[in-house]
């Protein structure tokens, strides 16, 4: 739509002047009396098919980003794997979310598992340290220094 400033330079007086908000009307082609200058005016114009169905696509866009709190990309995805249909995107991605939730439980049991081990191994490796500093104490306490067990270690 082509807008074009009024003159507002003409003498008012001059009987073939017009308004500004005439001779706004009378540039643009609006026939109309309730357009006045300044307003915004929407023209409706028939959209394409590939308009419409674009259009579609973006509401389900947004509409499918709001239910699953996911990012464009991830939306994008799911929407056109399933070829835009809503209901079987949800579905693929709740299945998505669901197998992701197992993994992690399996990884964190594992890891658990693994945890575990590595503890009851630590315990026995340190069981068997405790048994060789035992016989080392002993042997330092009753061959190194002659003296008798008891007093050598605090049990007198």
């Amino acid at each position: 739509m082509l807008l074009a400033r009024p003159c507002t330079s003409a003498p008012r007086h001059a009987t073939h002047s017009l308004s500004p908000s005439r001779a706004h009307r009378s540039l643009n082609g609006l026939r109309r009396q309730h357009v006045l200058p300044g307003k915004v005016i929407l023209v409706w114009a028939e959209r394409s098919e590939t308009q419409v169905e674009e259009e579609k696509h973006r509401a389900m866009l947004r509409q499918f980003r709001r239910l699953c709190r996911c990012t464009v990309g991830e939306a994008l995805h799911y929407l056109e794997t399933a070829e835009y249909d809503m209901g079987a995107a949800l579905l693929a991605r709740n299945d998505d979310v669901a197998w992701e939730r197992q993994q992690d439980e399996k990884a964190a049991a594992a890891l658990a598992q693994r945890e575990t081990r590595e503890k009851e191994q630590q315990a026995q490796l340190l069981a068997r340290r405790g048994e060789g500093a035992a016989a080392t104490w002993w042997g330092r306490c009753a061959g190194g220094l002659g003296r008798k067990i008891e007093v050598c270690c605090g049990a007198a």
